[in-house]
């Protein structure tokens, strides 16, 4: 470095010739390998958002198998309607829009999917608008988000009990233990539309293994403790998915009154769940929507779009009434809107996309709303 002389002879450095050394760009994450993305594929044509969308999994499970083997550019709207929607040699794309309509229902599933059950997935496949090649890529771990219990169980109400810990001397506290976990499977039963997965042969292992094992949504594992004549139990709530804790309480009682303190754990572990699965409005949600002002903000855009009765106006509809249903899969009026476009984008009068989209619906259990249109 260079200096000039400044005013009482003291030196200053030269402005132009002083170097920073280079910023250290931090490295990016690492891709996903093979084996990743066909298990993150595998999660999700087996999770309830996608179950009975036969044609949806045809189409990810094309996209995702083309990328991979090195056939992204082959990846056109003419080539998936003939090997995925089985369009004829003689389909055309720009009178035929069931390609495009069958993207959006993808994008919207697979929206849906990440914000339930697959919020804790290490892996992310997106299908960006605009185009049909996935990006798959690896979630930042720094970000994953932590799941709610009322989550864990939204798509899957699965609960294993795990044997409660002895953390006393000796067997004594054995009974307790095994007491304590009958207790618990008992009050749990109660809870309607709660499944308790048969577990006698679960061992003390590691809670994680456990839970891959069952399946289950959420892990019920804790353990027993004495001094004197004081119990302590604790009890635990586990994500099934990712293993990781969601809840966590400690109860004091009296050793000379067991029972008393096991229905008092038990209590405590079902109020924390009843919220999410004994409330009404949850067990009648089929019956009842529950109101999503995102979802129905959305579809009123949407409804505007529509009756402007344009090409730029049906488009836009389209694309507002999907991503309604991304915000709540089971609303009926954004359903109903998507049908209502679909058949205003056929001109030809027959209305064939429309009929086979109520169709789809209909039979993966969609909204019921939809039950009101018939064929002509």
């Amino acid at each position: 470095m260079t200096s000039s002389r400044g005013p009482k002879g003291r030196t200053r450095p030269s402005a132009v010739e002083v170097e920073e050394a280079p910023a250290v760009a931090p490295a990016p994450p690492a891709a996903p390998t093979a084996g990743s993305a066909d298990e993150e594929l595998e999660r999700i044509l087996r999770s309830a958002t996608f179950h009975q969308s036969d044609r949806l999994k045809r189409f990810l499970t094309f996209v995702v198998s083309e990328t991979a083997a090195g056939r992204a550019d082959d990846l056109k709207e003419y080539v998936i309607g003939v090997r995925v929607c089985g369009k004829e040699d003689s389909f055309d794309p720009r009178t035929d829009p069931i390609v495009r309509v069958q993207a959006r229902r993808l994008r919207a599933k697979l929206v849906r999917y990440y914000r339930q059950e697959g919020r804790a997935d290490p892996t992310l496949i997106e299908l960006p608008k605009g185009g049909y090649i996935p990006i798959i890529k690896r979630r930042d771990a720094a970000t994953e988000p932590r799941r709610s219990v009322s989550t864990a169980l939204l798509s899957r109400n699965t609960i294993a009990v795990l044997p409660f810990a002895n953390h006393g001397t000796g067997s004594t506290l054995d009974s307790v233990c095994q007491g304590m976990r009958e207790e618990l499977v008992h009050h749990l039963a109660r809870l309607p539309g709660l499944r308790i997965l048969a577990s006698g042969s679960l061992g003390t292992g590691p809670v994680s293994d456990e839970s891959g094992r069952s399946g289950a949504a959420l892990v019920i594992s804790g353990s027993v403790r004495q001094s004197g004549v004081r119990l302590r139990i604790g009890v635990q709530l586990i994500d099934g998915a990712s293993g990781t804790y969601l809840w966590s309480e400690s109860v004091d009682g009296n050793a000379n009154d067991v029972f008393a303190l096991q229905e008092l754990v038990a209590a405590t572990v079902v109020k924390k769940l009843e919220p999410d699965d004994a409330d009404p409005a949850r067990r009648a949600g089929a019956k009842q929507p529950v109101a999503n002002l995102a979802a129905q903000n959305l579809y009123l855009q949407g409804r505007y779009h529509l009756s402007q009765r344009t090409e730029e106006g049906l488009r836009k509809a389209l694309d507002f009434f999907e991503r309604a249903l991304g915000e709540d899969g089971q609303y009926a009026l954004a359903h109903s809107g998507l049908a209502d476009a679909y058949g205003l984008v056929d001109a030809d009068g027959t209305r064939p996309d429309v009929w086979r989209y109520i169709d789809e619906v209909l039979e993966s259990g969609g909204s019921g709303s939809l039950a009101d249109y018939r064929r002509p």
